[in-house]
């Protein structure tokens, strides 16, 4: 009965920490976004994707799967003075040092942000891409 008992509580100290994978994950996101892969995209992103604006008093919005094309296109070309643009064409850029991957990249539990972009683990999907800040 004892060995049962360890397991269990292993298992739920294993999902208080960090979920798994998402450096792999991440790679893939970046390398998709990089080469502007739509489809690829869609397949690591949790339907409806949301948005949100800077403000907090902005409401949320539900995006589909037929807009997502238009938005990930927005998303890859965003210019502006903001920081989160500022920090979106820095994630996409071809050569990202390591050190602003850390500062951009961070893992909170089962949920992961880079820059304006949220992800979260997705215990039968494994982690998906969930929310952005709008820059309009």
């Amino acid at each position: 009965m004892l060995p049962a008992i360890l397991l269990l509580a292993s298992a739920r100290l294993a999902r208080a920490e960090d979920a798994p994978g998402f450096d792999v994950f991440w790679r893939e996101f970046r390398d998709a976004m990089r080469a502007g892969e739509v489809n690829r995209l869609a397949r690591m992103t949790f339907f409806p994707l949301t948005s949100r604006g800077k403000l907090a008093a902005e409401p949320l919005r539900r995006h589909n799967q037929v807009e997502f094309t238009a938005l990930m296109r927005g998303l890859r070309l965003t210019e502006g003075g903001t920081r989160a643009a500022a920090d979106l064409r820095l994630l996409f850029a071809s050569r990202l040092s390591l050190e602003d991957e850390r500062r951009l990249v961070r893992v909170q539990g089962n949920r992961a942000f880079a820059g304006p972009l949220e992800f979260q683990f997705m215990p039968r999907d494994g982690w998906r891409f969930v929310q952005f800040v709008r820059q309009d």
